[in-house]
Order: structure tokens, then C-alpha cells, then sequence
């Protein structure tokens, strides 16, 4: 049993070390907390599964049981958190690269939101001051960014300053 846990011990070092070394080339801070946050669920996963491991070989398991349904749906609740969050940290990474570009190409639209759809992909939504400007940024956009024009949704602002 001591074997087993100065193993585990060993073995969760040693990801600690490239973890922090694979945070620390980050380029963004702003992911940071979400590298974080995963990779701490992802450490107490794997040392209930080595305790857990320990406890079975050793026969304790009437005493300490965790059903597998539980640590099944540990895993996949993490998983959920971690594609939610990057898809929500890239919708936002999409949301401002495409509007510093358009700013950068000279184009201007009063609102810009990128979203994931599950099965169908990113999608974005924008305003413009016109249908002619509408359509010619929408062409930018696919052109430029390779985005898939059957995403892109461009409105125009009325005189009132509402959308249509």
C-alpha cells in the first residue's frame, strides 16, 4: 500500500511540474483561470481514482465504496466544463479577432457577437448602418476569415436605432 501511494505521489508530481510549465507558456492570461480550474478537477480525479485504486487492492472497498456511476459522471461533468468553457472563450476570441480586423480594414458595425450551436458550428451576428454594408462585410468576413457564410447573420440598424 505505501508503494502504490509514494507512486502516486511520484506520478502526480511530475504532472504538476509540466502542468505548470505548459501554464506558464500561455500566451493569454485571460485562459489562465480556465487552465487552472480544469487542471485542478483533473488533479483530484486522479488522486480519488489512485486512493480509490489503493483501497480496492487492499480489500477496504465495503468500507470506502464511490460507485463508478459517480466517478463516471465526475468525468463527464468535467468534460462539459472544460468544452463549455472553451467554447465560450473562443466565441469571444472569434468576437474580437473579427472585429479588430474589420476596425483594422476600415468597415464599422455598431454590435458583434459570435456563437456555438452544438452540431452546427460558430456562428456570428452583426449590425451594420446599411444593406449594402451589411453584405459587403459579410463578404469580407468569409473571404478574409474563412467563416462559412451560412453563419454569418448581418443586420442593419433603422433610422430609430433599433435593428432589422
Amino acid at each position: 500500500m505505501i508503494e502504490k501511494i509514494s507512486e502516486m505521489v511520484k506520478n502526480l508530481t511530475m504532472i504538476i511540474i509540466i502542468i505548470s510549465s505548459l501554464i506558464n507558456l500561455i500566451s493569454g492570461r485571460e485562459y489562465e483561470k480556465y487552465v487552472r480550474y480544469i487542471v485542478g478537477m483533473l488533479i483530484a480525479i486522479y488522486i480519488l481514482n489512485g486512493f480509490m485504486s489503493v483501497i480496492k487492492s487492499e480489500g477496504l472497498n465495503e468500507e470506502f465504496s464511490i460507485s463508478d456511476k459517480y466517478y463516471d459522471k465526475c468525468i463527464k461533468d468535467a468534460d462539459e466544463i472544460f468544452s463549455k468553457t472553451y467554447e465560450e472563450t473562443l466565441s469571444k476570441e472569434i468576437t474580437r479577432e473579427i472585429g479588430n480586423g474589420l476596425k483594422n480594414a476600415g468597415y464599422s458595425v455598431s454590435s458583434l457577437s459570435c456563437y456555438y450551436q452544438e452540431g452546427e458550428g460558430y456562428f456570428l451576428k452583426f449590425t451594420a448602418s446599411s444593406q449594402e454594408n451589411v453584405n459587403v462585410i459579410k463578404n469580407y468576413i468569409r473571404d478574409f476569415y474563412q467563416f462559412d457564410v451560412t453563419h454569418i447573420y448581418g443586420y442593419t440598424e433603422d433610422k430609430r436605432g433599433g435593428v432589422k
